[in-house]
């Protein structure tokens, strides 16, 4: 990728713990991507597919659509789906989606990337990190203990 853009976009929405309407309340959620390309024509094309993108869940009760249908609508929730939906609607436009991060509030977000981890100044300290999400996700990790 020759260029990496940052995009970030607010939209108001309300959705509750229990799935319950009497306990809806309301959020300004943040949604930040990062995309790459090679091709500066794309982040017109990009900021695009994002914006339409959140303009479907502008002033909505998040429980109710069929988008989060089985799930609560969680920060955590909200990025993976959103993460999964994107990455593939923009790979498909020559667009990589790098991350997507979401947060309710000025004190927590949730971030979602393909990437592994960001490397460390220190190689073991890498290699270790490395090695835990191995193992996190189930994968073999060889004879070496953590």
């Amino acid at each position: 990728m020759n260029r990496l853009v940052k995009l970030e976009y607010r939209f108001n929405a309300s959705h509750s713990i229990s799935g319950a309407r009497e306990n809806e309340h309301v959020h300004t959620f943040t949604m930040t991507a990062t995309a790459g390309y090679e091709d500066d024509s794309k982040e017109q094309e990009t900021d695009e597919v994002l914006r339409d993108f959140v303009k479907g869940f502008e002033n909505r009760y998040l429980n109710d659509l069929e988008y989060f249908e089985g799930a609560y609508p969680s920060i955590e929730e909200m990025g993976d789906r959103f993460y999964e939906t994107l990455h593939d609607e923009l790979m498909s436009k020559g667009i990589k989606l790098m991350s997507i991060e979401i947060s309710d509030n000025p004190m927590t977000s949730y971030s979602v990337s393909d990437r592994i981890m960001g490397t460390c100044l220190n190689d073991n300290v890498s290699t270790k990190n490395y090695n835990m999400l191995l193992k996190y996700r189930g994968l073999v990790l060889g004879e070496e203990e953590l």
